[in-house]
Order: C-alpha cells, then structure tokens, then sequence
C-alpha cells in the first residue's frame, strides 16, 4: 500500500520543484496530491465512491476522477479543518450562485502562478502587464485580479499597469 503523503511534504515538494524544476517528477507528484485528497477530502472521497473509483485501481493522472464544477457552488470544498486565507469566486456570469475555491496559503497560490508563467512564457521580470478587467477589478474576490495584482507589483518598474480605459491606451 502506498503511504500517505502529509501536507506538509507536498507543499515542500511543489516549493522544491520551482527550484529545480528538472528534478520534479510531474506525474508522482500527481498521484500523491491525488491520493491525498481523495483521503483528507471527504467530499472528494464520497464523489470517488459514488463513481465506483477506488484509490488503488488509479495508475495515471489521466484517470483521477475530476469534481464537476457545481460542486464548488454548492460545497466548501478543502481537505482537513482550516479556516481560508481568501475565498475567491467565479464570476457568475452564467449563473447567481458563484463556485467558491478556498485558498489556504496566499503566498503559496501566488508563488505557484509565477512558477506556472515562468515555466511557460519566461521570466515575469521580463514582461510589462497591461490589465484591462472591466467587471472583474470591483469584484474584490477574483483569483485573476489577484494574480494581475501581484504579477503588476513584481514588474511595475517595466511600467505595468492596469488600464483603466481606452483613452489610457492613446496616452
């Protein structure tokens, strides 16, 4: 059987895995978070059961079973007891009822985006952002406005913004 991996040993793998990349096994470190939250996750667990989908029968990450996203506007979904850093919610366009994604760890959600920029685009300190989130920037619990915020803090110097209108883009 396999063993369990604490929270603890997760987070230091995914932190290790900005730092050398090349080291990080991908797809082990898949299959560890997904027997971690299908065991630390009850709501998570009972939709595996309800799918017939055991722990041990899944061998690759194109096999774990993903929630459908009305389950995010019904149910808090985390794995264990904690209270959230931040809560952000989708936008609700298609819908009154807003799914929630509780986020325990700020700094680490926003450190794993500019991992996620770098491994694709390159270094963040590289580019300039011009944000233009009609909608979005009043809302207050948007993850996109979070990470906008946070990638324009990193590169203000390079004359990041967010535009507030067309007339700004003219300037």
């Amino acid at each position: 059987m396999t063993r369990l991996p604490s929270r603890e040993l997760l987070v230091r793998r995914l932190r290790d895995s900005y730092v050398n990349p090349e080291q990080f096994d991908r797809e082990a470190y898949i299959m560890d978070l997904f027997l971690y939250q299908s065991t630390m996750n009850p709501l998570y667990a009972g939709y595996c059961g309800w799918l017939g989908v055991r722990t041990g029968d899944v061998n690759k990450p194109g096999e774990i079973p993903l929630m459908p996203v009305s389950s995010f506007k019904m149910y808090d979904i985390q794995s264990g007891n904690w209270m959230p850093e931040t809560v952000f919610r989708s936008s609700g366009t298609t819908s009154a009822n807003r799914a929630k994604h509780l986020v325990r760890d700020i700094s680490l959600y926003l450190d794993h985006t500019v991992f996620l920029w770098q491994e694709h685009f390159g270094r963040l300190e590289d580019y300039c952002f011009l944000a233009l989130l009609p909608g979005y920037v009043d809302r207050g619990d948007s993850s996109l406005v979070c990470m906008v915020d946070h990638f324009i803090q990193k590169t203000e110097k390079n004359g990041s913004c967010y535009i507030l209108g067309r007339e700004h883009v003219l300037q």
